[in-house]
């Protein structure tokens, strides 16, 4: 299977920079919302198309996509720029990057059935509510590292070090 890196530049026209408080909101949870949208409509092409990309917001009108196809062309961004995605990786090889991840696990419910669970607001039930807020970012450090250290065993990596430097609940 082959995939895509793609870079997905706002259009910097008059007709996008009047849809800029709609396509960049300054309250989080709507601006990932919206963010979300805006790159659905270079990937969607009917309404039974399930999510086949990831992506990611640089902060300065730029979107990084990882997909399975090519974004088409909209007229809210610059022509697409993407590269097929072939990574040279060795038994060895070191790598440093930046990941943003909704960490779950899966959690045993009533009657038997699997739920899935936020590490860290799995950890946070046993805190009591008032401690909640300054404890959070705490159990976030050792949360993550434990996540990271599970999906390295299931993908065939070890971290030599996971570092968090922030903890975010939206609501979408």
């Amino acid at each position: 299977m082959s995939l895509y890196f793609s870079r997905l530049t706002l259009n910097p026209d008059p007709s996008t920079r009047a849809l800029a408080q709609l396509l960049n909101p300054r309250n989080e949870s709507e601006k990932a919302d919206a963010h979300h949208r805006l790159v659905w409509t270079v990937f969607s092409d009917g309404t039974a198309r399930q999510r086949d990309f990831l992506w990611r917001y640089d902060g300065k009108g730029r979107f990084f996509t990882l997909s399975a196809r090519p974004p088409k062309a909209h007229d809210l961004f610059l022509p697409p720029e993407s590269k097929a995605f072939e990574p040279d990786l060795r038994r060895g090889d070191r790598l440093i990057y930046t990941l943003r991840a909704n960490a779950t696990k899966d959690r045993r419910g009533a009657g038997g059935r699997d739920r899935r669970v936020d590490v860290v607001m799995d950890l946070l039930h046993a805190v009591p509510k008032e401690d909640r807020s300054t404890e959070r970012i705490k159990m976030a450090q050792p949360a993550a590292e434990a996540w990271i250290a599970r999906q390295g065993t299931l993908k065939g990596f070890a971290p030599v070090e996971t570092f968090v430097d922030g903890y975010t609940t939206l609501q979408l």
